[in-house]
């Protein structure tokens, strides 16, 4: 992939001025009908956008083309359709492809004008659907209305991420890149096996299992591009300097005893004890689909950490740590916290009426929020490393959310509504009491030299 990436960006940069023109005639050709059936618009788009973000391109203007060619393509496809009101069956693209015409009618009386949205988004259906929209008597004000206002959420879902794999293989080596990709096309494959598990048949189950693999996805995305402009932009490295040494303005005596504690009590031995002792509550209470998801994601924050931070090699403020540890992007402490306190924040709202969950979730997010300013406080982590690993935690959190959300979970016939929240907390007063002196007496140990040092130790 890299050789091939190498290859393309030697391509663009040699005819750069040419690659908006390019970028048109793909758009275009590929919305057009049948013509569109046969090419390779999604892989030629990403390919397009990884070799001008290597050689440098405007990236503006390749998402600005590709727009206005992937407009006109559609709008020729509804004419076309129009041109066959009545008699689409007719049409010899839909002679040969029955299937197709009677998966687009579905899709158009199912969601009337926005299957032009949807279908720009199936490469297969895209330049099939506004033909069909068309052949329906789709009012053209409505068809324009859609086709111009979903191509501004197209152009950069096919470009970008094309654009983030390229910046990606030339900062951080073709090797780690390749387990980024491999991480995210993971993450793909497992929302799709997510979505073939059949559906509580309560709407509430689906709506939340959609937000929750859309927010996964659209996290993960973050925190990868987070990590490229990382390595590869030195003002961001400068601007974590200026945060972390206002961060450390606000010192004071009181102050370090709170941001010690609250960096220890996310350790890992906490985290393992209170995910313990929550996933057996859950199986006693007949959650086990809740109980699963928790030690899921729970894991999943240590891997996905371990494999994030080996790839990107971004040195910590100070020298605390070694091994895969001594890389500070993203945060464990940060990732793991927001995993686990946003999945008890749900599994315990749900039980709630409606008007306690406000509570119940700021509650959580103000836990892990403390948690990663301490991190950064204490010389642990930059501020983009906690940004990153929240929203991994984050991604964490929505994918639990998706797998636990069915009907049957909350709440459990051995217990009342209100129940699993003081459960939650009873269990997480219980760790700290009993792990809380022991870790906190060792991390004041191991940072109290930094606190000391005070902003003449960073690592610039």
């Amino acid at each position: 992939m890299n050789a091939y990436l190498d290859l393309a960006g030697d391509v663009i940069r040699r005819h750069i001025a040419w690659a908006p023109a390019f970028a048109f005639a793909v758009a275009f050709l590929e919305s057009l009908p049948f013509i569109g059936l046969f090419v390779p618009g999604t892989s030629l788009l990403l390919g397009l956008g990884a070799a001008t973000a290597m050689s440098g391109g405007s990236l503006a203007q390749i998402l600005a083309a590709a727009a206005v060619g992937a407009v006109l393509g559609t709008w020729i496809s509804y004419e076309v359709g129009r041109q066959y009101a009545g008699r689409l069956d007719q049409a010899r693209v839909f002679q040969s492809r029955p299937k197709m015409l009677a998966a687009g009618e579905a899709l158009f009386h199912r969601h009337g004008a926005a299957s032009v949205a949807i279908g720009r988004f199936l490469p297969v259906m895209r330049p099939m659907v506004p033909m069909i929209a068309g052949g329906f008597g789709l009012e053209p004000r409505r068809f324009h209305r859609v086709n111009i206002l979903s191509v501004l959420l197209w152009a950069p879902a096919f470009i970008l991420p094309g654009a983030l794999a390229g910046l990606t293989a030339e900062a951080v080596g073709g090797g780690s890149a390749f387990i980024l990709l491999a991480l995210t096309a993971a993450l793909i494959g497992g929302a799709v096996l997510l979505r073939r598990v059949k559906l509580a048949p309560e709407k509430a189950a689906g709506q939340w299992r959609l937000a929750g693999l859309t927010a996964a996805g659209l996290l993960v995305i973050f925190v990868l591009a987070l990590g490229v402009i990382v390595v590869s932009r030195p003002w961001v490295s400068q601007a974590d300097i200026v945060a972390a040494r206002w961060v450390f303005s606000l010192r004071t005596p009181s102050l370090d005893g709170l941001m010690v504690a609250a960096s220890a009590l996310g350790d890992g031995s906490q985290r393992t004890a209170a995910t313990v002792l929550v996933a057996s509550y859950l199986l006693w209470s007949q959650r086990w689909r809740w109980a699963v998801a928790l030690v899921s994601v729970m894991a999943g924050a240590a891997l996905a950490t371990a494999a994030i931070k080996a790839a990107f090699h971004v040195a910590r403020p100070s020298v605390l740590y070694s091994g895969v540890d001594a890389f500070s992007f993203p945060s464990g402490h940060a990732s793991s916290a927001a995993a686990l306190y946003l999945t008890l924040a749900w599994m315990a709202g749900r039980g709630l009426p409606r008007p306690w969950r406000p509570l119940v979730w700021t509650g959580a997010a103000a836990i892990v929020l403390l948690t990663a300013i301490s991190r950064v406080y204490i010389g642990a982590h930059w501020p983009s490393d906690v940004v990153a690993g929240m929203a991994l935690g984050g991604a964490l959190a929505s994918l639990a959310m998706a797998y636990g959300a069915t009907a049957a979970q909350p709440p459990s016939p051995r217990v009342g509504p209100a129940f699993d929240g003081l459960v939650f907390v009873a269990a997480l007063l219980l760790v700290a009491g009993v792990q809380g002196p022991t870790v906190i007496t060792k991390a004041q140990a191991l940072y109290r030299p930094y606190l000391d040092a005070g902003p003449a130790s960073l690592r610039e």
